[in-house]
């Protein structure tokens, strides 16, 4: 979390500072020059709807009010948005997967969370469910260091520790750890709340242009896949040795 905020702090001073786009407007200045472009005022009406209207006067003033501090404003906006309080609170959870509860369990990570989850603690507990395990800070803070033993005995072992917080709540039994559990069972839906669904959305609309208006549902499926993991490597000799397997492809025209 303190990557986010490095970041945030260092976006509200780019912005209080107006060195900072002087240096951007003369440098775009400076390229439009050499492509013969005049850096001027739009044509701006009385009764603007359509687009941004500032009562500017020279075009450092227009750019600086329409596109540089909009741009700023929004970016910090959403940063904030996307790591709210409750949200940094909740990524905290990522030492209850027992590769990194081994390597940062102290006394004082169990003071961190049992003050950094009270609010966590607080929704639980006002479920109305009789499943839901009432959770105290005396059971959660046992549970964590039977939760951490367990793993330790585990890596005595030589056994594959869980990585993932997936994996974290497969390995994990609700009736030994129940508030554990529970805890995991929030870190493995905090994805849900990005906006990597939406993303994929913008892929579509890339690839099913007008020049490909009867590509069909196997085709685009496997394009949209191939660029939303494309962090993924792809062996391109057992494609090739697929398709030549797959027989001949070719049609023959009877005349």
């Amino acid at each position: 979390m303190a990557i986010f905020q490095d970041t945030v702090a260092v976006l509200e001073a780019r912005r209080t500072n107006v060195d900072i786009f002087n240096a951007i407007f003369t440098e775009a200045t400076a390229v439009m020059t050499e492509l013969d472009l005049e850096v001027a005022l739009p044509r701006l009406s009385k009764r603007q709807k359509n687009r941004p209207n500032p009562p500017a006067e020279t075009p450092y003033e227009y750019y600086s009010w329409t596109v540089y501090y909009p741009i700023l404003d929004a970016i910090i906006t959403d940063l904030k948005d996307r790591f709210k309080p409750q949200i940094r609170n909740a990524l905290e959870l990522n030492y209850l997967i027992p590769a990194n509860i081994m390597q940062s369990f102290s006394s004082q990570f169990l003071v961190t969370v049992l003050s950094q989850y009270g609010a966590l603690v607080s929704a639980l507990e006002k479920v109305e469910d009789s499943k839901v395990v009432q959770l105290t800070e005396q059971k959660l803070k046992g549970e964590i260091e039977v939760w951490r033993q367990k793993w330790m005995s585990a890596k005595l072992k030589n056994v594959k520790l869980p990585k993932t917080a997936m994996d974290a709540l497969a390995e994990c039994d609700p009736e030994c750890y129940p508030n554990v559990h529970h805890l995991l069972q929030i870190l493995v839906t905090l994805p849900v709340s990005v906006a990597s669904a939406e993303r994929t959305f913008s892929t579509l609309r890339r690839l099913k242009t007008w020049l490909r208006s009867r590509m069909g549902e196997e085709r685009q499926t496997g394009l949209a896949l191939l660029n939303i993991h494309r962090d993924i490597v792809v062996d391109t000799e057992n494609i090739i040795n697929r398709f030549a397997s797959s027989g001949k492809r070719n049609l023959d025209f009877v005349l």
